[in-house]
């Protein structure tokens, strides 16, 4: 029998409780909701962000989730919270679903990893663009979020093992493993959810060395911009990330001209950093 129990349900319980991350969002969306407001949710989670605009006073809140262990839960907390009336749980995947021939006053969407790497909010909100669901006067939450790149020497030792892999450098982890930051951070791309999105990031940067040293990975770190908040990291949000490369020595002054892509959603097995001469 299928194990429909099996789900992401821990992640989304330690997102509805990053309280820096939720205030922030429940903030922009009770200034953008009015009582004429009909809303959209992408990846809705436990449901809090449709809750909050039911709250703030929406005429239609639709919130979509692609799990459907996670969409009952939804469900279950919408309910309990009376708005069940006013809310539409629809179990669907956010990059493909359809809807009512009308467009959304609000689209909120928090399918967001640092640079979008992992998480498909690109296609979700894209789906929406050219579904015509949207118009230029839609609010957006978050509205854009920004990705900078650092060339960085690590050290991927773990318990007196080498472990060159991605990581997550979560501040509750209490993991440090960056020796150098060995050139001035760049913006890598700045995604305007407003816009139709390409979905291929493709980049290349000059970085002036700033001190001798060995580049081995990039830190990539995301700002996101809710309403009014710039949210940099949150304990369960923005995650500064270490992204393993070739080694290559440096002396300062030296420039790194870095080839950088990725498709936004398709995971880090598909992010790519080539030194070039």
């Amino acid at each position: 029998m299928k194990n429909k129990a099996f789900s992401s349900i821990d992640i989304v319980f330690m997102c509805l409780v990053d309280s820096a991350r939720t205030n922030a969002f429940i903030k922009a969306i009770q200034e953008a909701v009015t009582s004429e407001s009909v809303v959209v949710d992408l990846g809705t989670g436990s449901g809090i962000m449709a809750i909050a605009a039911a709250k703030a006073g929406a005429k239609r809140v639709y919130c979509v989730e692609f799990d459907p262990y996670v969409a009952e839960v939804a469900r279950k907390n919408i309910q309990v919270n009376g708005l069940s009336n006013k809310i539409k749980v629809i179990v669907k995947d956010a990059r493909k679903a359809r809807f009512p021939k009308e467009k959304f006053n609000v689209v909120i969407s928090e399918m967001l990893t640092t640079g979008m790497v992992d998480e498909c909010q690109v296609q979700a909100i894209n789906n929406l663009h050219r579904g015509g669901y949207i118009n230029d006067k839609t609010v957006f939450i978050p509205a854009i979020q920004e990705t900078y790149i650092t060339p960085t020497d690590t050290s991927f030792e773990v318990s007196n093992y080498f472990f060159p892999m991605v990581c997550h450098l979560w501040k509750w982890l209490n993991f440090k493993p960056i020796k150098h930051l060995l050139a001035n951070s760049q913006l890598l791309n700045r995604v305007e959810f407003s816009n139709t999105t390409k979905e291929e990031c493709s980049n290349i940067l000059e970085f002036v060395a700033t001190e001798d040293g060995k580049v081995n990975s990039v830190l990539l770190e995301s700002k996101t911009f809710v309403g009014d908040t710039a949210l940099e990291e949150t304990k369960v949000m923005n995650a500064p990330m270490i992204v393993p490369m070739a080694e290559h020595y440096v002396k300062k002054n030296d420039i790194l001209k870095m080839r950088i892509t990725y498709k936004f959603g398709a995971g880090y097995k598909n992010f790519k950093v080539i030194l070039e001469d």
